[in-house]
């Protein structure tokens, strides 16, 4: 199972802590979901950043943590948005090409009945 947790940046500075090399952000007022491990991770940068003591400093990571959300790594995961207009753009890219062949297949199928009506006109 993969949980996830929100981590919300309530302080008035811009978050940015890193985590094996990578930088993560979260500015300031907003939230965003990460894995567990990174959102503990994250809160207590935060808390750093806001307090000195380490008591205050575990009570106040505390706080920047939201609730829990587990994932049982079964469930597909939400795309993101550019997935998802990508989706998008392949779906209907699908039915433009339907709504072609269907096109051409009427079309084909008038030229037959066209030549069907001008060989019973010449007789």
């Amino acid at each position: 199972m993969f949980a996830f947790q929100e981590l919300k940046n309530t302080t008035k500075i811009d978050l940015e802590f890193s985590y094996d090399s990578a930088i993560y952000r979260v500015k300031a007022g907003e939230s965003a979901m990460f894995p567990d491990f990174l959102a503990r991770h994250g809160a207590k940068v935060l808390a750093d950043k806001t307090v000195k003591g380490e008591d205050k400093r575990k009570k106040l990571a505390l706080t920047y943590l939201g609730d829990k959300k587990v994932s049982s790594g079964r469930e597909k995961a939400k795309p993101t948005l550019q997935e998802q207009i990508d989706i998008e753009r392949k779906e209907m890219e699908e039915k433009e090409v339907k709504v072609e062949e269907k096109k051409e297949e009427e079309f084909t199928e008038l030229k037959e009945i066209e030549g069907k009506l001008k060989k019973t006109t010449k007789k």
